[in-house]
């Protein structure tokens, strides 16, 4: 059975440290749970980054809101990111466009 996620957005957030994922569903079917993928460049290679799964609602048509903090990271380095979702039946889907970190800039005193 196909997985059917409505996404209401995607958002990454660059804090001080670490990088913050966000995202909203607008609805979603037989969703089991999310993973997030991280690579250092577009194109990747991507490996999950998410030791354990981010559970999902299910089946609903309540919007829901998700976020993934990724603390393994180097200060200078851009990250890019996407998120898969997985059915109930173990179907993997991916759902986001790739999002890039930006490096923090240097203070030069």
């Amino acid at each position: 059975m196909a997985i059917v996620v409505m996404l209401g957005w995607w958002l990454f957030v660059r804090a001080p440290a670490p990088n913050v994922i966000r995202w909203t569903t607008q609805s979603e079917h037989n969703t089991f749970a999310y993973v997030v993928f991280r690579g250092t460049s577009r194109e990747g290679p991507f490996e999950r980054i998410s030791t354990e799964m981010i559970l999902g609602a299910g089946t609903t048509d309540l919007p829901q809101r998700y976020r993934f903090s990724d603390a393994d990271i180097e200060f200078d380095a851009v990250y890019w990111y996407y998120v898969e979702s997985v059915s109930l039946s173990g179907e993997h889907t991916r759902l986001t466009p790739v999002g890039a970190s930006r490096p923090k800039s240097r203070l030069s005193w």
